[in-house]
């Protein structure tokens, strides 16, 4: 079995965070939000071995990589398998009900290997 290293970039991390503080203070569910917070993270954590479980994302006819969706309730996070360096990228959050937004995706895999290297 592969096992994979986790990256998560500043976009997908301000997403899942910006979420759980949705739940708690808007939907006035501090207890859920804490709920949902803990089991993102563990469904992240997952992806060290089990990454390509995930299905393709509507993205991913939009990038020369691969797009895979993550689940997380109604919200998806967006990720991809670089196999060449054994990392998961998490690099975006999709809230329920937003629309694919591709142009707001990664360029290319070496961008996404660059971004973490800052």
């Amino acid at each position: 079995m592969k096992v994979y290293a986790v990256e998560m970039t500043g976009v997908a991390e301000s997403g899942i965070y910006e979420h759980a503080r949705y739940i708690a203070v808007e939907r006035r569910e501090p207890v859920s939000a804490v709920r949902w917070l803990e089991s993102t993270m563990d469904a992240v954590r997952s992806l060290e071995t089990m990454p390509y479980r995930c299905a393709l994302a509507e993205e991913n006819d939009a990038v020369d990589y691969e797009v895979r969706q993550l689940p997380v309730g109604s919200p998806a996070l967006l990720i991809t398998v670089d196999d060449d360096r054994r990392i998961v990228w998490v690099f975006a959050f999709r809230g329920e009900g937003q629309l694919s937004r591709p142009d707001r995706l990664p360029e290319s895999l070496d961008a996404l290997r660059e971004e973490g290297e800052e």
